[in-house]
Order: structure tokens, then sequence, then C-alpha cells
């Protein structure tokens, strides 16, 4: 079990650890251009396909513009029944990143996130963990949002994440239709992804 798993106390799908990213893909990475912090098709796993992302409601991108953040959004990306999309808002300040970063959990963007996940989900209920605390970054948190069939057995879940590192924050939005959240396509890049934000940011 990764570090991040055990960090989350959520056998969370996604292993967001605090090294292990390519030199490669951390040293393109500049604060001046938000989108060289977005992970790309390229470090993600073998067979992950690129999808227009869908109009993402509550998502982070206009908390990140009201704190006065750079911003960076990426495509879906899908790989099986996992998909995965990263934003990224860069700040003049480590203050103005720290206010966007705990907007990002927010008790109404997290309702609003139930409650399309509900709309969009052919689940009997959604079930929502409280806020985690990981240890990545200077600050992380996950929330988990648990699709459950008519017999209360869990059939899918999306994670949303957040970090925050120095001048920047990170908000990601993993979806799985079905699936053991214990296992993680998306480890290996999720990990530089995080180096990226340490490196550009921290």
């Amino acid at each position: 079990m990764s570090k991040f798993l055990l960090a989350a106390l959520l056998s969370a799908l996604v292993a967001l650890a605090g090294c292990g990213g390519s030199d490669s893909a951390t040293s393109s990475a500049n604060v001046a251009d938000p989108s060289s912090l977005l992970m790309t098709v390229d470090e993600l796993p073998k067979g992950s396909v690129t999808a227009e992302s869908p109009p993402e409601l509550c998502g982070p991108i206009p908390v990140f513009e009201r704190d006065g953040g750079q911003t960076a959004l990426s495509n879906s990306f899908v790989v099986g029944q996992t998909r995965l999309v990263e934003a990224v808002g860069v700040f003049k300040t480590p203050a103005q990143a720290k206010s966007a970063y705990e907007a990002l959990g927010g008790h109404k963007r997290l309702e609003c996130i139930g409650n399309a996940i509900n709309s969009f989900s052919s689940a009997s209920s959604v079930e929502v963990s409280q806020p985690k605390a990981i240890d990545f970054g200077e600050e992380g948190t996950l929330v988990r949002y648990l699709a459950l069939d008519d017999k209360a057995k869990a059939k899918g879940f999306s994670d949303v994440i957040a970090i925050k590192d120095g001048r920047c924050t990170i908000a990601m939005l993993l979806a799985v239709e079905s699936g053991d959240p214990s296992e993680s396509d998306f480890e290996p890049a999720s990990e530089t992804a995080v180096d990226r934000l340490s490196d550009a940011c921290g």
C-alpha cells in the first residue's frame, strides 16, 4: 500500500507521493506558464487516452480566479473505467494560494460536487467522507464520494483532492465507475505531478 493510501486512511485510488518524478518532467515546469504544471498524456499509463473535459460543475477554476490565480485545466484523461481531471492555480502570494486551497474544501463546493455525482450516477445513494489530511506539499486533503447500489454495496467512487505548495494549488478529480480503491493505474503520473508542483512552487 502506498504512502498516500496510508496517509488518507481511505485506501484512496490515487497516490500522490512526494518523490519519484523524473527530472525531465519537472525541469520544464515554470510558474509563469501554469499549463506546464499539468500532467501530460505521455506521463500516463499505457493505453490512456484524452477526452474533452465536460463542463465541470463546481469546478476549481472559478475558485482560483477569485483569488487572483493564473490557471490551467487539463483535458480528461481516461484509462479503463477511470477518468482524471487536473487543474492548477498559480498565485502572487502563498496567502492567496492558501485561501484558494481552503475554498476548494468549502462546504458549498463539496455539497455541489456530491449533488452532481448523485445526479449523473446510476447509484442509489452517494456516501461522502469527511476531508482527510494527506501529507503532501505543504497541505493536502482528500474527500471521497462513494457510490452505493440499492444494497449499500460500493459500485464506484470519486476522489476530490487538493494540494497547496508555495504559491500554487492543485485540484484533482478522479472518478472510477467500478474497481478496487486500493489500486491505482495513475499512481506514477500522480507522483510526478506532485514533484513538479514542489519543484516549481515550493
